[in-house]
């Protein structure tokens, strides 16, 4: 009878998580279009397009702005600004206070709520604005420089279905299926670490490129790597390993396609430690 108990357990576990996974807890938005004001000149990477995760958005005031056009209208319980590089995000590049405004026809704009900062965040609560296709974001306060920095925006959807978040569905299917094994006594130790190590890399894979926003920021890397231009030799913390890799994933699939390269070579040394360790190749010790 426990045996049929548990059974029964492993299998709505696998039930409720094969449900999770295939209904995400994170749809990304569809975005139509993303307009902002004047970009500043010395940072044109640090762009409007940004403001969705990836970055942030130098601009100047007064008249800093962005507007976001949805595909289809959209209704929020909640709007969240917060600066994806907190120790970067001065005081004196902050912004202080902003509105939310929505519009039907992006030309006749209402206030949906107007708040001020706490740190590097601000909540805008806009659950009773209903659905629209155009929001935008009005600065109101900074601290008096002419440059701006804002961050990214986290639209809370007021029509989300309930569904259960997308690590917990892994683990509950994970977890489901290593219970199944185990009571039909077919459970062994490289099985379960084979398919732990399987489970865990097909979660990053589809959370990371798939739902989680990522967008790949152009930035001026250091400059010991130009140091043999000017001085002949690389700088003592710099070798030419890392630009030849650059140049090699621009030359097969993209800069563009970065993030999906380093996560593939990590997650490939992750499953061969895998297959190795199952099958007692390599013995890992632990500290005493």
């Amino acid at each position: 009878m426990s045996k049929v108990l548990s059974l029964g357990l492993f299998v709505l576990s696998i039930s409720f998580g094969t449900w999770g996974v295939l209904h995400p807890y994170s749809a990304p938005l569809e975005v139509r279009e993303i307009r902002g004001s004047k970009v500043n000149p010395t940072f044109p990477y640090r762009n409007e397009q940004n403001v969705l995760g990836g970055g942030d958005f130098a601009t100047f005031v007064p008249d800093a702005f962005v507007s976001i056009r949805f595909v289809r209208p959209y209704s929020f319980t909640a709007i969240r600004h917060t600066y994806p590089f907190p120790e970067y995000a001065f005081p004196w590049l902050r912004v202080t206070s902003a509105e939310v405004q929505w519009s039907d026809d992006g030309l006749v704009w209402q206030v949906a709520d107007t708040e001020p900062a706490f740190g590097t965040t601000m909540y805008f609560y806009v659950g009773a604005s209903g659905a629209h296709e155009w929001w935008r974001f009005i600065i109101t306060g900074w601290d008096g420089l002419p440059d701006l920095t804002l961050g990214n925006f986290w639209f809370d959807l007021a029509d989300r279905p309930y569904t259960i978040p997308y690590d917990v569905a892994w683990g509950l299917l994970c977890a489901g299926i290593l219970g199944v094994l185990f009571t039909f006594g077919t459970l062994t130790v490289p099985v379960a670490l084979m398919l732990i190590t399987i489970g865990a890399m097909t979660f990053v894979v589809s959370y990371a490129l798939l739902l989680a926003p990522y967008q790949i920021v152009s930035t001026p890397d250091s400059f010991g790597y130009v140091q043999p231009l000017v001085d002949g030799t690389y700088d003592s913390s710099r070798t030419i390993g890392y630009p030849n890799f650059l140049r090699l994933v621009y030359l097969t699939v993209g800069l563009g396609k970065i993030a999906v390269v380093q996560l593939s070579i990590q997650l490939l040394s992750l499953g061969i430690l895998g297959v190795v360790t199952s099958f007692g190749a390599v013995t890992v010790y632990s500290p005493a």
